[in-house]
């Protein structure tokens, strides 16, 4: 009986180490596994999104589009968009938005900020993610008669579907 004493009764300076070793191993765990777990999620997600950018698009590319009138370009469009801040606008060979921009902007490079990622998109490149700043978009283009559909998602957006991966993980 005194045996089986003896060891359930830690001294308080081993329990002291233990809780301290304990705490500091979960605290540990959390730095690490959030920021781990924030960029898997990320880069999965990430190419979700262009995936389905990519199918809307394609799918979009079956419908009659008409990029004369933008109010109805942006109505036909709309439901093909990924996420509800999403849109899809239509661009020349040179850059050129040819149809109504959420911002009014009246060339790629306005929305994009770099001329290099304006020529990758407009020489043909599927896709692309940008980084600005604080502000992440991803870019998804397709050609379409003579001019290119491209699909921006926005961050808000991405973010919207990031964040419950993040806390149901």
């Amino acid at each position: 009986n005194t045996r089986s004493r003896r060891f359930s009764v830690l001294p308080s300076p081993i329990i002291a180490k233990l809780t301290f070793r304990v705490i500091t191993m979960s605290i540990l765990a959390f730095i690490v596994y959030v920021p781990v777990a924030y960029k898997h999620s990320q880069i999965v997600l990430g190419k979700q999104l262009l995936e389905r950018a990519t199918f809307n698009l394609d799918q979009l590319k079956t419908h009659q589009l008409n990029i004369a009138d933008p109010e109805l370009f942006s109505r036909e469009v709309a439901p093909f968009a990924v996420g509800p801040r999403g849109y899809i606008i239509a661009i020349d060979r040179e850059g050129n938005i040819l149809t109504s921009h959420p911002k009014g902007f009246t060339h790629l490079k306005q929305d994009l900020h770099w001329q290099e990622h304006v020529d990758a998109l407009r020489g043909g490149a599927s896709a692309q993610l940008i980084s600005h700043f604080t502000d992440t978009r991803y870019f998804v283009t397709t050609p379409f008669d003579s001019y290119r559909l491209v699909s921006v998602i926005t961050e808000a957006d991405f973010l919207f579907e990031l964040y419950p991966l993040l806390w149901k993980s």
